[in-house]
């Protein structure tokens, strides 16, 4: 019996694709990292309504470390909850 791949990519393939279009495109590594890092950030707060304890718990850092790094990304915890980006952005890769 033949096996049946499963038609949607799996998160490795994404990656890859990701990847190999950075390159090709001429983005860097440091780039590159930070807006991976501010984008895991954003969803792991999003994820858990910008409870700082859970999302540092989603990202399997300590709540210190994740202050630490929303600073770093001028990504502030708005009032009742919500999380909002200053305006220090950080080069998007297009």
């Amino acid at each position: 019996m033949k096996e049946q791949t499963d038609p949607k990519p799996n998160m490795r393939t994404i990656l890859e694709g990701v990847i190999t279009e950075m390159v090709s495109k001429g983005i860097y590594w440091p780039e590159a990292a930070a807006e991976f890092e501010k984008l895991f950030i954003l969803e792991a707060l999003r994820r858990n309504c910008g409870n700082l304890g859970k999302a540092a718990v989603t990202l399997g850092v300590h709540r210190n470390t994740l202050s630490k790094k929303m600073k770093e990304f001028g990504i502030e915890k708005g009032r009742r909850g919500e999380v909002c980006v200053s305006a220090v952005p950080i080069k998007r890769a297009v």
